[in-house]
């Protein structure tokens, strides 16, 4: 029922009828006791729809900036020559090479000593931004609606 729902509470009494000593077997009459009629409001439905779609791409959006964080963390480490050899370090290694090695490769990363721009990164963190952009839009064509007119 797209427009309403419907509840209704039904008591059930066997039909017993004067001129018949025995009710046949699985005969039963329904009695509507009481109705209720829950009308859906079409504004109701398109602002929880928008709350579904608010809900969803700021999950996105938090994925994305945690991603984009983390690799940020990597190039600012590796630029400033951090001890790879401290857990700290390695672990934001490890964990945003995840995200990273895809791109590894693309260009070559200027050093200077023990210093490194790791520019494939940068390329990186610009790709997952753009598939966040990507996603959150596809989501927004999903589940985004106007308000609904009055005919």
């Amino acid at each position: 029922m797209a427009d309403y729902e419907r509840e209704r509470r039904v008591r059930e009494e066997r039909r017993v009828e004067e001129t018949s000593p025995v009710d046949p077997p699985g005969e039963y009459r329904r009695r509507v006791e009481h109705e209720v009629v829950h009308e859906r409001d079409p504004a109701q439905e398109v602002l929880r729809r928008r709350a579904i779609f608010q809900r969803i791409a700021t999950v996105v959006w938090t994925i994305i900036g945690f991603i984009e964080a983390l690799i940020g963390l990597r190039v600012l480490l590796k630029l400033i020559a951090a001890n790879p050899d401290n857990a700290f370090v390695n672990g934001v290694y490890d964990f945003s090479g995840v995200f990273v090695n895809p791109f590894l490769g693309i260009v070559n990363d200027p050093q200077s000593g023990n210093s490194v721009l790791e520019i494939n990164s940068l390329i990186a963190m610009v790709v997952y931004l753009l598939i966040g952009w990507g996603l959150v839009r596809l989501i927004w064509l999903i589940f985004y609606t106007t308000e609904p007119t009055e005919a």
